[in-house]
């Protein structure tokens, strides 16, 4: 008897596995999740080194990423997963005399995962800041009073090929 009860509890598993299918799980969820998380760590080691470099500059920021260097532990910033590059950050002139934080995709291709993932970070960072965050086409420079809606970035992200998106003054 228990043997029967085995044998139709395997069989109603197979029949739900068959009909159903596994694909109930996203498999580019771990990729997304990944890549927010490390560009969240890359994000705070980088306002955590603007931090120290002000303290050890009376005050002054920092003109560009390389000068962070020594301020970022192990002199870098935490890796992308999976050997990605598709992203790289900068520090710009706002043109007011501020300077602010800046995210510019490379020439890297992108995945759809990868752009989630970018616009998921910025919608996070926008709401925990406090601050808008912007975006446009083209060099971080471009970005400076766009106000595209942070919602549409993932698409924008995929369909244009230089996009730069602004964080906040540092």
């Amino acid at each position: 008897m228990f043997q029967l009860v085995i044998v139709v509890i395997a069989i109603v598993l197979l029949a739900l596995v068959v009909a159903g299918g596994v694909s109930y799980l996203n498999g580019s969820l771990g990729l997304r999740t990944e890549f927010d998380q490390a560009l969240r760590s890359q994000h705070n080691t980088i306002r955590s080194a603007i931090s120290s470099f002000r303290v050890a500059n009376h005050g002054f920021v920092p003109q560009d990423i390389q000068q962070l260097n020594g301020f970022l532990p192990k002199g870098g910033l935490p890796i992308l997963p999976r050997g990605m590059n598709p992203v790289r950050w900068e520090i710009i002139d706002d043109g007011s005399g501020s300077r602010r934080l800046c995210l510019t995709r490379t020439a890297e291709p992108i995945k759809n995962p990868v752009a989630d993932a970018i616009a998921q970070f910025a919608a996070f960072r926008t709401k925990e800041l406090g601050a808008a965050v912007h975006y446009a086409a083209g060099t971080c420079d471009d970005a400076v009073g766009s106000d595209l809606a942070v919602e549409n970035l993932a698409t924008f992200l995929l369909e244009n090929p230089n996009v730069s998106v602004l964080f906040e003054e540092i």
